[in-house]
């Protein structure tokens, strides 16, 4: 996954906007002037929150602080500072950083000398020094509770920078649990924590933390996501190895976009990494052909294999020829054409017929008879006979094939395929809903994201 960039990151740090420096050089020429009469003090929590944090620094800091805040105050002028004379200005308070630090002798001391190291050491770029600056701030017990977050994000920020990735997801877990709330990276704080645990190839937490993005994304008000967050997230799904989650954000790939190209990628990947049955991968493939995603030799060589195994010919042969049809695969391909050629030679000696199969469905004694009934009538475009099978089959309570494996998923699922394919998205979504174990649920999701598409008139047609 790609990191965020640096310059987002620089953009991230400046969340602090105040200028350290020239603020508390303000506040020190300020008791040099003529005191004025102040107004009078407002009450409540309004007031406390906006008032200037009143410190008592110590003589001995005092002594050492003074003079140096004075003269970077001068050399660095009004804001808008010109850079070069900002780091000049920085550049001669530097050495004075040593001296600083021994002369602390109280809280206040702590925290104003991390406040004024950390502005120098950001316009040095010196990391070094910003990372002792900021562990003074968080060390102080002055420091406001309301700022605490951030500077322990900005920890994490410098880690980041040096890619210490352990430093900076510790850090910034701590300020995310703080409350923290990054306003300008994309994605959040949450996307920078998925990038740091990314890059030290903890996956499943990288995809935990841009859950929290997503849904952080949602909120009224909130950053963005980057733009390209669902290829990042597929991308760390696909490391992860994980089915589960390869589904999870595949899925959230093609919703963001349902072109068939992601269908594509999305259906082939948990194909390859599904650990999917034979019937498993054939209803994939069925929703590849769905949404116009057959693009390869390898799909139709992939569908006409699992259909082939499931004794399928009629489907077969459709999908064969609409391979033909469409200059994907050739009958001249001897694995191609051969297939299609023993297809059609199975069919002249048992052709399809729908009065055998009503007859079928009509005889069915168990579950797993009406189900079968209706695994013929879905793979031969037979939806409304295909639906009424399923439905009898579901009713008799029990369906089981002859090894005694329980068929009442695939059952569900396929009910919900012959639903959808008659045009009622809503109750296929409920059916594939029901759908819960191993694979087939992975295969139930992608058609109810299918269904969810025609729901909204972004499915397109096969």
């Amino acid at each position: 996954m790609k990191a965020v960039s640096k310059f987002a990151i620089a953009l991230a740090l400046g969340a602090l906007s105040v200028n350290a420096g020239t603020a508390m050089a303000a506040e020190e020429s300020a008791k040099k002037e003529k005191p004025k009469k102040e107004k009078k003090a407002k009450k409540g929590k309004e007031a406390d929150a906006n008032a200037p944090l009143k410190l008592a620094l110590s003589k001995e800091f005092t002594a050492a602080y003074q003079p140096v805040i004075n003269a970077y105050v001068k050399a660095r002028g009004p804001d808008p500072a010109p850079e070069a004379t900002v780091t000049a200005a920085a550049t001669a308070a530097a050495p004075s950083w040593a001296a600083l630090k021994a002369a602390i002798m109280n809280e206040d001391d702590r925290y104003q000398a991390g406040v004024f190291g950390f502005q120098i050491g950001r316009e040095l770029k010196n990391t070094a020094m910003q990372v002792e600056a900021v562990d003074l701030v968080l060390a102080s017990t002055t420091t406001p509770a309301a700022m605490r977050p951030v500077y322990t994000y900005q920890r994490g920020a410098i880690a980041y920078e040096a890619k210490d990735w352990p430093t900076a997801e510790t850090w910034m877990t701590k300020a995310y649990e703080l409350g923290y709330k990054n306003t300008v990276t994309p994605g959040g704080i949450e996307m920078l924590l998925a990038d740091v645990t990314n890059m030290q190839n903890k996956f499943p937490e990288s995809l935990a933390w841009m859950e929290k993005s997503l849904a952080a994304s949602k909120v009224p008000g909130t950053q963005a996501l980057p733009t390209n967050f669902y290829a990042r997230a597929a991308n760390v799904a696909l490391k992860s190895k994980d089915p589960a989650l390869i589904t999870r954000w595949m899925s959230e790939r093609v919703r963001s976009n349902p072109t068939p190209d992601y269908w594509h990628d999305a259906i082939m990947q948990t194909y390859a990494a599904g650990k999917l049955d034979t019937q498993e991968e054939l209803d994939l493939m069925r929703l590849l052909r769905t949404v116009g995603g057959m693009k390869f030799e390898q799909n139709y060589s992939a569908y006409a294999t699992d259909a082939l195994i499931a004794f399928f010919p009629t489907e077969m042969k459709a999908v064969l020829e609409e391979g033909f049809a469409a200059g994907t695969i050739s009958k001249n391909n001897a694995t191609f054409g051969g297939r299609y050629s023993d297809t059609i030679e199975k069919l002249k000696i048992e052709p399809f017929s729908v009065a055998v199969l009503d007859q079928d469905i009509a005889s069915a004694k168990t579950g797993a008879q009406a189900a079968f009934a209706g695994d013929i009538a879905l793979s031969v475009g037979e939806y409304a006979r295909a639906k009424a099978a399923y439905e009898a089959a579901i009713a008799k309570g029990s369906i089981m094939d002859k090894d005694g494996n329980n068929l009442m998923e695939r059952t569900i699922m396929r009910l919900g395929m012959a639903k959808l394919k008659l045009g009622d998205a809503a109750g296929a979504r409920a059916e594939f809903a029901k759908v819960t174990s191993g694979g087939r649920k992975s295969v139930a999701d992608y058609w109810a994201l299918y269904a969810e598409m025609m729901e909204k008139g972004k499915a397109g047609a096969a």
